[in-house]
């Protein structure tokens, strides 16, 4: 995709270089996805605390609820549901960052190594070229190299004298020809090219710089996201936690009223009975926190934590009349 340079700030379009663009952009991912990696690792903290909590409940306060109502007789108030249902419920889905959600940028390559290259091979052809003209003009035998060694200066003197000014030597102009041409050649290879690069890669930074802006935004989304979650599951944890110590309480009641009042519910006291109906409505809503997930129904999870939170202010508002 094509970034529109104008979504940038004037200032970073004016007041930065290829480089700090690149830079930026690079250090950009590495910050938000550092930060999802903490927000998922405490969602799945919160995921863990809710799940524990909810064996715990099911295993020991729901559990002591359904023993203590298969022992009654006559019970036409309170119908047991099937703990072994709500056990097979699929547990809260842990998250986690995959390799593959790793964002991997572009970053274009400045080909230094590449341009060094071929800035020498300019040199020592262009140096081969001259030292070439100067052997041939001095009269020697390219074929003789212990020759040609032998007459450097010759040779350098000769292309020397292709240069008619009214200062310098020879030799001077010479040493001109074969060495300083051939850095010259190399040096405006190696700037040219260099312009060319950095435009081309100004450019490409620009893009990466929105890339990494707009990847930004949407892994913020994301963490808010989670950030959401992660404060419902301490709220479902905290719900569960009360309601837990509530049932244990109705537990112990429901138990006194078995041993002082017996097993039959036609002879319970109408107080007892509705402590029966109380502690059926505290089962009632731990199973609705129990069962609810937060991976396949967002909806029903948000309606079931407003449910519960009223259930419990109620509860608490007649525990305190």
């Amino acid at each position: 995709m094509e970034a529109n340079n104008n979504t940038l700030p004037e200032k970073v379009k004016k007041g930065k270089t290829t480089t700090q663009l690149i830079s930026e952009a690079l250090k950009c991912v590495q910050n938000i996805e550092e930060e999802l990696k903490k927000e998922i690792e405490e969602y799945n903290q919160a995921v863990t605390r809710f799940e524990t909590l909810k064996d715990e409940v099911l295993s020991n306060a729901i559990n002591d609820f359904q023993s203590i109502i298969t022992q009654l007789e006559n019970n036409d108030l309170v119908v047991v549901k099937d703990k072994e249902e709500f056990e097979k419920e699929e547990t809260h889905q842990k998250k986690e960052f995959r390799l593959e959600d790793k964002k991997e940028l572009a970053v274009p390559s400045f080909k230094k190594f590449s341009r060094i290259v071929k800035s020498l091979i300019i040199f020592l052809v262009s140096f081969g070229a001259i030292a070439g003209v100067g052997i041939v003009k001095s009269g020697l035998d390219i074929k003789e190299p212990q020759a040609i060694l032998q007459n450097i200066e010759k040779i350098i003197l000769t292309l020397g004298s292709f240069i008619e000014a009214p200062f310098g030597d020879a030799l001077t102009f010479g040493y001109l020809l074969l060495i300083g041409v051939p850095l010259v050649l190399a040096a405006l290879y190696w700037l040219i090219t260099g312009l060319i690069m950095e435009k081309k890669n100004y450019k490409k930074a620009l893009e990466i710089y929105n890339e990494a802006k707009e990847y930004e935004s949407q892994r913020v989304a994301e963490i808010e996201d989670i950030k959401e979650s992660i404060g419902k599951f301490e709220s479902f944890y905290e719900n569960l936690k009360t309601l837990k110590i509530f049932l244990e309480e109705m537990n112990s009641k429901l138990r006194r009223i078995l041993h002082l009042e017996g097993k039959d519910v036609k002879n319970f006291h109408e107080k007892s009975k509705k402590d029966l109906q109380t502690s059926k409505e505290i089962e009632d809503a731990i199973l609705e926190v129990i069962v609810v997930n937060i991976d396949t129904d967002r909806k029903k999870f948000d309606k079931v934590l407003d449910e519960c939170n009223e259930f419990i202010q109620e509860y608490k508002r007649k525990l305190y009349a």
